[in-house]
């Protein structure tokens, strides 16, 4: 439930009333949900808040809470909303929880990551955000890693940075310490001729393969 103002109104407390069996979470702390808010959802059941004292630190408890068996993580950037809302989704379908960071905040991600063992997932959102370092530093990654790389779609985006990474590998690798490589792209027809020549084996229609 997506909050204006202080207060629940008549369409949420309703819908709060049908789902009065339900376990309620309020996402943050009172200063993003105030304890008025949390007081009106008690009177529709059991309420749990999780929050910590910053955005980089909730986004890690939700992790923790709702994925405690979690392998990879999708990160996006924690000042701005358009990332981490579109990019939900496809935390949801990679079963990953998403976690806020940035560039010089990456604390809490890495203290997170490390715990869990996660060493891998998906970054939403260009390196002037969520820089490279910050990546490595979250998936403990060492200079000279191979990144692999999984892309959702082969229209002009997509081609377009094939034939980069294909074209500036070593240009890349020497700026960055990291050396990439393309495991599978998702595409709707395998069989189309596209401008970009990709290897057959690259491409696939099964999202599970990405």
């Amino acid at each position: 439930i997506l909050l204006v103002k202080d207060s629940l109104n008549d369409s949420q407390k309703a819908f709060l009333q049908s789902h009065a069996a339900n376990k309620k979470y309020i996402l943050g702390g009172t200063a993003a949900v105030s304890t008025s808010v949390e007081n009106q959802a008690k009177a529709y059941g059991t309420v749990k808040r999780i929050g910590g004292n910053t955005r980089y630190e909730t986004s890690v408890l939700i992790a923790q809470e709702f994925f405690p068996d979690a392998t990879q993580a999708a990160l996006a950037y924690a000042q701005n909303f358009p990332d981490g809302l579109s990019g939900g989704a496809l935390a949801y379908a990679m079963k990953a929880p998403l976690v806020l960071t940035a560039s010089g905040k990456e604390a809490a991600a890495a203290a997170y990551a490390k715990e869990q063992g996660i060493t891998s997932g998906v970054i939403l959102g260009g390196s002037g955000l969520i820089s490279d370092k910050a990546v490595r530093t979250i998936f403990q990654m060492q200079s000279g890693d191979v990144i692999k790389i999984g892309f959702f779609g082969c229209g002009n985006v997509g081609s377009g940075v094939y034939r980069l990474l294909n074209g500036f590998s070593k240009e890349i690798a020497h700026r960055t310490g990291m050396r990439f490589e393309v495991k599978r792209m998702l595409v709707r027809d395998v069989n189309k001729q596209r401008d970009v020549e990709i290897p057959r084996e690259l491409l696939t229609n099964n999202v599970n393969d990405i």
